[in-house]
Order: structure tokens, then sequence, then C-alpha cells
């Protein structure tokens, strides 16, 4: 008989099948393409990703984001602590979660309800990040591994559902398994998880994932760099990547050309000044060793094996280890390390809170500076007083900080010192649309400028932008020639005594300008949206015709150097110009200091001694050259009338490499000492054209009117003050980009809701002040 074949019966394919495949690819494409876009972006270069940020291929292709990454060298130990925190984190969090489940699954026991209810309790309420953090100090296990994985590894949640799903398994499995002579943990491994398999690898993945990702407690438990987790990492090298609009100063390194033997003139004259700061006590002792705070990356580099630390070190017979904190994390470490009794022993707060610091050394947290320091240690006095704040840092007639002169000894800034924020503008677009500036612009002129820019479409991409700034920037530009409002203050002071801020009517004039200026689209539409970096990028990437941004020497060659790199046009197109209504210019007094150095209380008093000496010496003349430049005879030398020669060759490409480029300690000796924007005004590395260019327009503020800071108000502490905080930045914002309001209106329904906050310190500013 012949063997039947049968033929296999194709499914026939119907309209719904093509459209359920059509839907799921989409969503496929839709669900991947983010992944591919972060890729294609990662070989782009920035004026590229600006111009067009979603592509299917590079437009501009470069591998420098990827050299940078390398460059950085803390990829490789930020995957290796992240791969153990995650496997061992995992093991160790399952391990508890399944165990833990599994007991409250099974029947009545002592103690049962309680404990799950502690357990249930730790959902809705736990101790606080603070007694948590002291907890584990009192554990041991600040700056360990440890002390990421334990806290985290046990959730209430996973135990939870884990407890539902041994609820579920038949009873009888169990009864059978120890009718056939199986103990409990026999039960438990070979009979219990397997049949949990799917919900038991779903928290597993849970785990896992929530342990590479976790962050926040690495970056406030870890403080050596080689024990950074890949996130902090991450986080880390995005805020050093990022250019700020508000680069503060002295974070920028030298990146000109300097001529062979250039010479550049100081205000001490000889180098007898050098031998004042020599050190006279305490060298000739034993060798001290101490920790300090690093406050530009949490690069896992080497901060000790270099010609600037080694000079240094054998000078003051030291070492040091450093603790590394990037921008970004910065308040929250220094809060949690002080209130924690955890700080370094040299602590560089970035930009301290006065009421904090009252607060803190009245706690005894703080250690005190000796007494009669002014006379032991002169050099760290005279920028004291160079800061403009030595009488406002005594606490009960006490010194518990040394704040850093932003400029001092070389700098051609008279006090006040004005404000940073400049008008960044395309002298170039300027000229071939007929517009000619000065140092000084009127807004109307800008108004003209912008509108002309964006009506010729002079960027060539079809979109020209005008003014590109963040909210911040914007309210500044605006608000500072009318009324009283800066980012310093929100409270000021005239004949009747103190007022909020926006009790000024004169504001309304500043909103209303800016609403004209945001309807006819002379303002970037999504500024509102942007950030500092997102914003200055627009200008330096040659897509907008203005910015309004720092101008300190450092920062400018940042943005003249992006604004090359990324359009290919030479750096002489940027304009700078201070902002004037009709003739008069506007600038706001600023802070002659930057960062303020405190010291741990359990400082040992040689020790201390010794960083006092040789935070004096970086205050010298000798010290501050050579952090700067480099090792005297070296890198620079007095010359026989007093002049600073230096003495580094540049290379081929007319470009010399200072102690910030070739010294990973400098970014620790930079703030101990004169900031690096006093140094920047008579660096021959940096051209004496923009030099002068940035002279000019300081120049113009200073002969306009200045606002003035009111120190009463700065360092007045009050509960009342302290309490204090209304967003007036987002409400301004608001104001100018929302359309169809009554402003007058909504801005006095925002003073009046908001008097409960603002009412209380007037009066006690009021009370304290004027009589």
């Amino acid at each position: 008989m012949a063997e039947k074949t049968y033929k296999r019966k194709r499914k026939k394919i119907t309209a719904g099948d093509i459209f359920v495949a059509a839907v799921m690819t989409l969503c496929a494409l839709v669900i991947f393409f983010p992944f591919y876009s972060s890729v294609v972006v990662s070989f782009q270069t920035p004026r590229a990703y600006i111009m067009n940020p979603v592509s299917l291929f590079p437009t501009e292709f470069s591998l420098k984001n990827y050299s940078y990454l390398i460059e950085k060298g803390q990829i490789a130990s930020g995957y290796k602590n992240t791969i153990f925190i995650t496997l061992v984190g995992t093991l160790y969090g399952m391990v508890i979660s399944v165990m833990t489940a599994y007991a409250f699954s099974r029947k009545k026991w002592p103690g049962k309800k309680l404990f799950f209810a502690l357990m249930i309790f730790t959902m809705f309420f736990n101790g606080g990040m603070v007694p948590t953090y002291l907890q584990l100090k009192n554990m041991k296990l600040i700056d360990t591994l440890w002390g990421v994985i334990l806290p985290l590894g046990v959730s209430a949640y996973n135990i939870i559902i884990i407890k539902s799903g041994f609820e579920q398994t038949p009873v009888e499995l169990e009864e059978a398994a120890k009718i056939d002579g199986a103990n409990d943990l026999t039960i438990f491994i070979h009979v219990m998880l397997p049949l949990q398999s799917a919900i038991l690898a779903t928290f597993t993945l849970f785990t896992a994932v929530a342990y590479w990702n976790e962050w926040f407690w690495s970056m406030l438990l870890i403080n050596s760099g080689n024990k950074m987790t890949l996130q902090t990492v991450l986080r880390s090298i995005i805020a050093e990547a990022a250019v700020d609009a508000d680069i503060t100063a002295g974070e920028v390194t030298t990146p000109s050309s300097v001529p062979e033997g250039n010479q550049a003139s100081t205000s001490e004259g000889t180098s007898s000044s050098a031998s004042e700061s020599t050190p006279t006590s305490g060298t000739d002792g034993s060798h001290v060793s101490f920790t300090v705070t690093s406050t530009h990356s949490q690069s896992a580099m080497d901060y000790d094996k270099d010609p600037l630390y080694e000079y240094i070190s054998d000078l003051f017979d030291f070492d040091y280890e450093v603790w590394p904190v990037s921008k970004d994390s910065h308040d929250e470490k220094v809060r949690m390390w002080i209130n924690g009794g955890t700080m370094p022993d040299v602590l560089c707060w970035r930009n301290f809170n006065y009421q904090e610091y009252v607060n803190y050394a009245e706690q005894g947290l703080l250690k005190a500076l000796p007494e009669g320091w002014e006379e032991t240690y002169p050099e760290i006095y005279k920028m004291y007083l160079a800061c403009g704040i030595y009488d406002q840092m005594a606490v009960d007639g006490v010194y518990y900080g040394i704040p850093h002169s932003t400029y001092y000894r070389f700098a051609e800034m008279d006090d006040p010192v004005v404000q940073h924020a400049t008008l960044y503008y395309r002298r170039d677009w300027a000229e071939q649309l007929g517009f000619k500036f000065g140092a000084a612009i009127k807004m109307s002129e800008l108004a003209d400028y912008l509108q002309a820019c964006i009506d010729n479409d002079m960027a060539g991409n079809g979109g020209t932008l005008g003014l590109s700034e963040s909210p911040g920037a914007v309210n500044g530009l605006f608000m500072m020639p009318n009324g009283y409002y800066t980012d310093e203050a929100d409270f000021y002071r005239d004949e009747d005594g103190y007022h909020w801020a926006l009790n000024n009517t004169e504001i309304l004039k500043g909103i209303d300008l800016a609403r004209e200026w945001y309807t006819k689209g002379l303002i970037d539409p999504d500024y509102y949206l942007l950030n500092n970096a997102d914003a200055t990028a627009n200008f330096t990437a040659g897509l907008s015709a203005a910015m309004y941004n720092s101008c300190s020497v450092p920062s400018h060659y940042v943005f003249r150097d992006t604004f090359e790199e990324t359009t290919g046009l030479s750096a002489d197109c940027i304009g700078l110009a201070a902002i004037a209504i009709d003739d008069t210019v506007y600038a706001n007094q600023i802070d002659n200091y930057w960062s303020c150095t405190f010291f741990n209380p359990a400082l040992d008093d040689e020790t201390y001694t010794r960083i006092l000496e040789m935070i004096n010496w970086c205050c010298s003349e000798e010290g501050e050259l050579t952090i700067m430049v480099g090792l005297q005879g070296e890198a620079w030398e007095y010359a026989e009338d007093g002049s600073v020669r230096i003495l580094l060759t540049s290379d081929a490409e007319g470009k010399y490499q200072s102690t910030a480029d070739l010294c990973n300690s400098y970014q620790v000796f930079r703030s101990l000492g004169i900031i690096a924007d006093d140094y920047s005004f008579i660096n021959p590395a940096y051209s004496s054209e923009v030099v002068q260019q940035i002279l000019d327009v300081f120049a113009a503020k200073k002969g306009g009117v200045i606002n003035n800071i009111d120190y009463d108000y700065k360092f007045f502490a009050s509960p009342a003050k302290s309490e204090y905080s209304v967003d007036i930045k987002s409400e301004l914002t608001y104001l100018i980009i929302t359309p169809g309001i009554d402003v007058k209106a909504e801005l006095e329904k925002f003073i009046e809701g908001n008097k409960g906050l603002w009412q209380p310190v007037v009066d006690d500013l009021n009370e304290a002040f004027v009589k």
C-alpha cells in the first residue's frame, strides 16, 4: 500500500496579520530609536548636534567624545565598582528578601504580626537621611562600597510580593515533602524556590537594575575617587563637560599661546615678597598628613604624582589624601560631611551659606583660626582684607574660615568689583548689517540688531535665534536696570527702609520690555526650557545673534575656544558690550571672593599649623605664580625690573602647558590661595587685545550705575530669613512668556500670596538696621 503523504496547509495572511505586524514593528522602532540616536549623537560634533538633534547618521563625524571619555580615566574603575556592587548587592538583597518572605508566608509563629507590621511601617516612615548617614558612620561604612550595598539590599515591597507568591503554593506539597523526610531547608530550596522561579527572576532583575543605577548614596558616602560608582562618574563627567553660563572664577585652564621670554609686570615688584612668605615654624617638626577636597571633579586621578605637589609637599613636609567632589553634588556632600562629623581636614566650600556657616561655628563643627592669626599669617590676612568681608566673617570675634579673593594682586579691578555678566554678540554679523557698537549697547539698539539678524537669517539655517539665554540670565538682563532684583538678594533698601524686590514698581518696566521682546521673537522661543549650558551652546555654535554671560578672562576664553572649534570661524567674530538703558549703563556689584576654606574641629594643632603655613604661602606672590604658572626658575622668574618673565616655550600649535595642564594637584592648590582670575589679567597666555576688550567693558560698567551689595542683608541671620524661599525666577518667567494675562494683577497676586514669607524678613531687617 502506497504511503500517503500530507501537504502542510499554509496559513493565509490576512489584513489583520499585516496590521498587527506593522504596529509591532512600529513599536519596536520607537523603542529602539532612542538607543540608536544616542549612538549617532556620540559620533557627532557639538555643532552638528545643536543644529540637528535627531538624525539617522552623523552629519559631522567625530571621535572626540570618546577620546574625552577615555582621557578621564574614570570609566574602568566606575564599571569595576558598579559591577561589584550590583553582583554582591543583588545576591545579598535577594537572599535576605526571599528568606524573609518565606518566613512571613508560613503559619503563625510568635511575633509574626508585630514584625510584619514593623516592616510595613518602614514603607511609610524612615529615620531620615542624616540619621541614616550617622548610623553608617558609626558602623564605619563611610567611604566603603559596603556602605552602599548593605542599606539598599532589603525592600519591604519586594518581600511582600514574594511572600504572596509563596502563599499561593499548595500546602500539600510541603506536607508531602515532610512525609518523604525532607527538612525545612530542603523543602525551601528544592520545592518552594523552583515553583517561584518567574517571580524570583523578575525581582532579581529589579534589584540588579536598582543597584546598577544607584547614585545618590554613592555620592554621599564615597569620598575616594577610585571607589566612585559608574553613575557618579558619569554625572561628574557630564558636569565637567557642560559649559556653564556662570563659570565660576578660576575654573578653567590656560589655553592660549605665549611668546618665549614674554614679560608681565606685577604690582608687587621684586622677589623679596616671596621670602616674606617662607614658612617660619612648624616645618622643622614631624611629617604631617591630612585630607583635603578637590572641588573640580570626582576624577579618580592621582593628585600627588606631579612636580607641583612634590615641590609644595617638600616645602612644608606633608602628604595629603584628596577627596574629589563635583559641583553637581558639592552642596549635599558638604552639609552631610559637616553635620555628620566626617568632613575632611581641609574643606573647600564653593558657595558657602553665611547662615549655615554661623550655625556650624556656634555648634563647634568648624575649627577656629588661632588667636593672632592676622600677624602670624600676614599673606592670608592681606588676601582676607581684599575679599571685603573681614568684619562680617567674625562670629563673636572669632574666625572659622578663609575666603579666597578673586581679584587681588595682578587684576586691574578697583572696588567695587562689577558683575561678570556681559553681552556677547556677533561682531561680524553686526558689521555686515551696518551696526557698529562700542563698549556699551543700548537695549533699543540691541533689539534692532537682533531683529535684523533674524530677518536676514544670518546663521543660514532657516531659523536664526536672537538672544539665546536661560531664564535666570534673561531675568538679570531685563530686571537689573529696572529695579533691584538680582540672584544675590530678593530684598533692597532705600531711604524708607527695606522692601521685597517685587514691591518695586519699576520692575514692571523690565517685565513689559521682556514680554515685548519675547512676543517679537527676539528671545529664543524656548528659552524657558534651556539651562545655562544649552543656551550658551546655541551662541558658540553660531546659531544665535547674542547671549548674556560671564566675561571673566578665563570663562571668555572657554567661549572663544568653543566657538572656534564648533564654527570653524575666528573668535574675533565675537563682540562684547555692557548693557545700557538710554545712555546709562547698569551693573551689579559682585563679591570679590570665591569659595571658603574650613577646617575639621578635630584637626590636631601641629597639622593645623602646617596647613595654615602652606595656605599663607599659596596667598603670596611666589605661591600664586607657582600654582598658576609653574616652579620658579623653570616656568617663570623675576626680571631685574621686578616684572615676571615666563620661561615656558610654546609648542608647534603656539600653545604652552601650564600647571593646570600638567599637574592634577593644581585642582587642589588653586582653591587654597588666590583664585586664577587675578593672574589672568596679566597672563601673557591671553591676548592683550582681548583682555583690553574685556577691561573696556568693565570700565563702561564702572562708569555707570552700580547696584552695590548690601552686606548688612547678605550677612544678616534670622529665623525668618532662613525659612524664606520664594521662586522669583519662575514667576518672572511666567509673566514674560504667558500671553493674554494682566501682568500687574498677576504680580500683585504673587506678592500677596507670598507675603507670609517675605514680610517677616522685611520686618526683621528694618528692626535690625533701620532706626
